[in-house]
């Protein structure tokens, strides 16, 4: 089984496409609605029903139980709350986490219009929980501190639980890397599967709107659900401020250049 997760917005589905995987195999019809049947719908709203490594494989069994494993490619952010028990459904199992640019991501996932309805994260970690000290203030600072919030802490849910199995598991990837080519071997060599060479070269995001540093962005008008803003390399101070007090660390930790060098 491959397993290719990330925070949105940072080159899933393409992975899964490039190895001739699925994006989001029974995720809404399934993995979703067993989330909210054992979760109550409370899992980042409250301390009531903690997401316990045993409430988690309890959950992927579920899902898994008409998948054939050893065949199975996919991607979405959602394995990114269950990466830790994943070996335990298949001993063989490959995870990459796909990493992209904060700067690019918030972008993106403003363009989405992600700042908006918050609440239609509360079961995907995109929001802060209850207990978070981030929790009273969330909506109301500005979009940027938000995305660059859940870029953040989306990622660090990730790569803690990738922290809790063997690193003979998984692998990170940039976004950049796979877009310039470089690490297709790498990933090759990871997950034992050869890419489909005519895919290399899509665009990484194949969507009714492009943007992105990496895909010519197609300006529209701005509504009430978009924001447009300009690509990181022209924002202003203020933005970059605003963004490194939030994700600085993990963003210099991934080895992106903050603003200040």
């Amino acid at each position: 089984m491959t397993i290719f997760t990330g925070t949105g917005r940072s080159g899933t589905g393409y992975y899964a496409n490039l190895f001739g995987g699925t994006h989001e195999f029974n995720v809404t019809e399934k993995l979703v609605p067993l989330m909210e049947k054992y979760l109550k719908d409370s899992l980042y709203y409250s301390k009531k029903y903690p997401l316990t490594k045993e409430l988690k494989l309890q959950i992927m069994n579920d899902f898994f139980e008409d998948i054939d494993t050893d065949n199975f490619i996919d991607s979405s952010n959602v394995y990114m709350h269950f990466l830790d028990v994943l070996p335990l459904i298949d001993k063989n199992v490959k995870i990459v986490l796909g990493v992209r640019d904060g700067k690019d991501f918030v972008k993106s996932a403003l363009y989405r219009g992600w700042h908006m309805d918050v609440k239609r994260y509360r079961n995907l970690s995109m929001v802060p929980p209850q207990n978070h000290s981030d929790y009273l203030k969330f909506n109301e600072e500005n979009p940027i501190y938000r995305m660059a919030w859940m870029w953040k802490y989306y990622n660090e849910i990730g790569i803690n639980n990738l922290k809790k199995i063997d690193q003979k598991y998984w692998k990170i990837i940039k976004l950049e890397n796979i877009v310039q080519s470089i690490g297709i071997e790498e990933l090759e060599s990871f997950t034992g599967i050869k890419s489909i060479q005519n895919k290399i070269k899509e665009k990484v995001n194949i969507n009714k709107y492009n943007e992105g540093d990496f895909i010519t962005e197609c300006l529209v008008k701005n509504d009430d659900s978009r924001i447009i803003i300009p690509d990181k390399l022209e924002w202003t101070e203020e933005m970059d401020i605003v963004f490194d007090h939030v994700a600085g660390d993990l963003y210099q930790e991934f080895g992106y250049k903050s603003s200040d060098g």
